[in-house]
């Protein structure tokens, strides 16, 4: 038979098909009953199969026809004889190579068939790798649990040698389960799939719910943070001034002031406590009137740190002083015209 050419359905002794394709539909009821069903067949959605490359596309395909069958109620033996004329093109021309498929008085049974053209069409290296997928399955991230679940039961149909049990089904679906949701369906230990997967859908839920209080918190926090930031690059309440600290000159015999920070003395520059020695005129070591800074009896003494004679020593103005002596030719002199002392 060449190819394309339409096959005759079993059981028909007009092998030429004259009455199959005859106009007398009453007589071709008679030469085979499964024709007054072909076409409330194709009703149901029956459809011709031409072969296929991809292995899903023939699974799809059988699938498909199962359902209509079992809606039909149709019996073993009819549906072999339906599924030999729905064949066409490549895909009768294969059926042509089966042994015995010509012979009018060879039946195949419907298991049968089905074998022949799953390994036909569905490969074992394409089972293989399906079941390989249904044992590794893992929910991935973003993937939502009915998505997963879509996934479980269309690789379960490639190994169900592999999860006989109900109970075998469960601990398959929960080991690939995202670990959030995998904590909380544990304490259930039902074995029914169908409450497993309605729990892992609450879990879900409550996964999210708490995801998203978790992300405003963080939300608000940085928010905060960030309102702080942008009113006071050093920390402290927006608009305030930061307060650099400076070293505070003190004076022997002067009483240190702690409390409260020191003020800019507007004579000198810097900052110190008390009275400004080049306004008193006094010493610079020791604040004594009587004498300049290079005759005072203190000067033996070791100089404490962060003293008036260090701090006022560098004026903001740029003067210098000169520690020359009394009545010494280079009597120093500041840029606002006051000796040193």
């Amino acid at each position: 038979m060449s190819q394309g050419a339409d096959p005759q359905p079993h059981g028909n002794p007009n092998a030429g098909g004259s009455n199959f394709n005859g106009n007398n539909a009453e007589s071709r009821n008679r030469a085979n009953p499964y024709v007054k069903d072909f076409e409330r067949l194709r009703n149901m959605g029956a459809e011709f199969f031409k072969g296929a490359i991809d292995p899903k596309d023939a699974l799809d395909w059988i699938k498909e026809m199962e359902r209509i069958f079992n809606l039909l109620e149709c019996p073993d033996e009819a549906r072999v004889e339906y599924m030999y004329y729905l064949l066409r093109s490549d895909a009768y021309d294969w059926w042509l190579t089966v042994p015995g498929a010509q012979d009018r008085t060879i039946r195949y049974t419907w298991a049968e068939f089905l074998e022949k053209f799953r390994k036909q069409y569905v490969p074992d290296l394409y089972v293989d790798r399906k079941k390989k997928e249904f044992l590794d399955l893992k929910q991935q991230r973003g993937q939502t649990v009915k998505e997963y679940d879509a996934t479980f039961h269309r690789l379960m149909t490639f190994a169900m040698e592999l999860v006989p049990t109900e109970r075998a089904r469960c601990n398959r679906y929960e080991q690939g389960l995202n670990p959030q949701i995998k904590m909380i369906v544990a304490k259930s230990e039902t074995t029914d799939l169908a409450t497993l997967r309605e729990a892992a859908m609450r879990a879900e839920d409550l996964v999210n719910e708490l995801g998203a209080q978790m992300a405003e918190g963080r939300k608000r926090t940085w928010k905060n943070v960030g309102s702080s930031s942008a009113g006071n690059s050093f920390g402290g309440r927006p608009n305030q001034i930061p307060k650099i600290s400076r070293p505070v000159a003190s004076y022997p015999g002067q009483e240190r002031r702690s409390a409260g920070p020191a003020h800019i003395c507007p004579h000198c520059g810097n900052q110190h406590v008390g009275v400004c020695r080049r306004v008193t005129g006094g010493c610079f070591r020791c604040g004594d009137t009587s004498h300049f800074l290079r005759d005072c009896p203190h000067m033996s003494e070791s100089r404490p740190a962060g003293s008036q004679t260090t701090i006022q020593g560098s004026r903001r103005t740029g003067g210098s002083v000169r520690g020359s002596g009394r009545g010494g030719n280079n009597r120093g002199k500041s840029q606002g015209g006051q000796s040193s002392r």
